[in-house]
């Protein structure tokens, strides 16, 4: 892993080291029904999952392009360790949408974290408590559950006055219950386990309304803020690069 700053064509060219790696073990991580401990090892190494972390935190502080490229650059090798990768990398970039005094707790002695989301607030529900919030539920679609570091969660809380509003919670692995539900046809490599949370108190500053709270953005990527939609483009006008070549060792039935 670095620990200084790597350019745009530096993260680059990170992926295209790594995407032989992925390439080569894409057959057993589909069996397995999960990430690969060496290939996670071998992204940490990388430097790329801090590809979106501000650099008052260490991070790289690249830009949505780069971002893109790298992904893109990666799912050419294997589907779901760029799936899995791209939302470990993104993931951080939400923690700037946390107040401050967590950020700082998070970043203090790493660089990064692997982080699993759920946007699906309906998931589970947040009542509030003294200093923070408890908090129950089970989502799906976990994707990087099982290295996670921090687990951010989805739920509605009552505001006092009838409405229900969603907000995002970060969790400490410990606090959360993976469960096994990933039986799949497709992306059976990114290990997307369920979670569940079961009466856990979650303090107030470790909440956000978004991914980006606009209360607490302080530092927030200003590179991260530009329109992302070139890379967008590149996708739609060349999708065959998201494509993976068939396993001869599979029976096609016409």
């Amino acid at each position: 892993m670095t620990n200084s700053p790597m350019s745009s064509a530096e993260l680059i060219s990170a992926a295209n080291e790594l995407a032989p790696l992925l390439r080569e073990t894409a057959r057993e991580a589909e069996l397995a029904r999960r990430p690969l401990d060496r290939v996670i090892d071998a992204a940490r190494d990388s430097g790329l999952f801090a590809l979106m972390v501000p650099r008052v935190y260490g991070g790289h502080e690249a830009d949505f392009d780069t971002y893109f490229e790298v992904t893109l650059t990666l799912s050419r090798a294997d589907a779901s360790m760029g799936w899995l990768i791209s939302f470990y990398i993104e993931h951080n970039f939400w923690m700037c949408g946390y107040p401050e005094s967590f950020q700082k707790e998070v970043f203090a002695e790493r660089q990064f974290i692997l982080a699993p989301a759920t946007l699906n607030a309906g998931g589970g529900r947040a009542t509030p408590t003294g200093g923070g919030y408890r908090l129950d539920g089970q989502w799906q679609w976990g994707t990087g559950i099982i290295h996670a570091d921090w687990v951010l969660v989805g739920a509605m809380i009552d505001e006092g006055d009838g409405r229900l509003l969603p907000n995002f919670f970060a969790l400490p692995p410990e606090a959360v219950e993976p469960v096994d539900t990933w039986y799949v046809m497709g992306l059976c490599g990114t290990g997307s386990w369920d979670i569940r949370v079961d009466d856990v108190f979650v303090p107030g500053d470790r909440r956000t309304r978004g991914a980006v709270d606009r209360r607490s953005r302080a530092h927030v990527p200003r590179r991260a803020r530009r329109c992302h939609g070139p890379a967008q483009q590149r996708i739609l006008r060349d999708p065959q690069h998201l494509a993976v070549a068939p396993d001869p060792r599979r029976v096609h039935v016409p």
